[in-house]
């Protein structure tokens, strides 16, 4: 699914440092006409990512990339 696609990508971006912890990613509509995807595509990528912790959502403000978590 193209879904799945974008948070590959996305989450490829993180790992390689792309995207640094802390940045605020850019509007869905951006990633969207940027990707060629709609914006609901870009939406499930981005809750995906949301819930798997690799971004962070805050009301009003918009989704960051999440601190990455110390491994013990």
């Amino acid at each position: 699914p193209r879904h799945a696609q974008v948070k590959q990508l996305l989450r490829e971006m993180i790992a390689t440092g792309r995207l640094q912890p802390g940045e605020k990613i850019p509007a869905e509509v951006q990633i969207a006409d940027a990707l060629g995807v709609s914006k609901m595509t870009v939406n499930k990528a981005l809750l995906a990512l949301t819930q798997e912790g690799f971004l962070v959502r805050e009301v009003g403000r918009g989704t960051f990339v999440a601190q990455p978590e110390s491994k013990s």
